[in-house]
């Protein structure tokens, strides 16, 4: 048997596998799962709907809280009557009034800072009714 019998049947069919193989087009990019996506979506409102009553709560708090705190007068009053304060009640807080709001809060095992803050003003506000004798 020579060679070119050998070779030229096998040389056709290889010819012939690459002709009848279909040519496969490059792969289109996968269909968007829409479904997931709107899933992942839903839940991403959901949290941040969340986080949205959470800080509404939190304002609403803190305008509450803005609510109940004292003004200049009050703050003289119940500090005359705390008996740490003697000038005029006039609502100005100057440096004779920080000073008062200092020796109250360290009386009071507070941080003398010379601000009534929340804690200040819960310990503070009982005087504003009361005179101490």
């Amino acid at each position: 048997m020579s060679l070119g019998k050998i070779v030229l049947p096998v040389l056709f069919l290889f010819i012939a596998g690459c002709v009848s193989a279909p040519i496969q087009e490059s792969a289109a990019p996968p269909a968007p799962d829409y479904e997931s996506e709107m899933q992942q979506l839903q839940a991403r409102l959901a949290k941040l709907e969340e986080e949205n009553l959470s800080l509404k709560g939190q304002l609403e708090t803190a305008k509450e809280a803005e609510l109940r705190m004292p003004g200049g007068k009050e703050i003289q009053s119940a500090l005359k009557n705390a008996g740490f304060y003697s000038g005029d009640t006039d609502g100005v807080i100057g440096a004779q009034t920080k000073e008062a709001i200092k020796k109250f809060q360290a009386a009071n095992d507070l941080n003398p800072d010379g601000a009534v803050g929340s804690r200040t003003w819960s310990l503070l506000k009982k005087y504003l009714q009361e005179k101490t004798e």
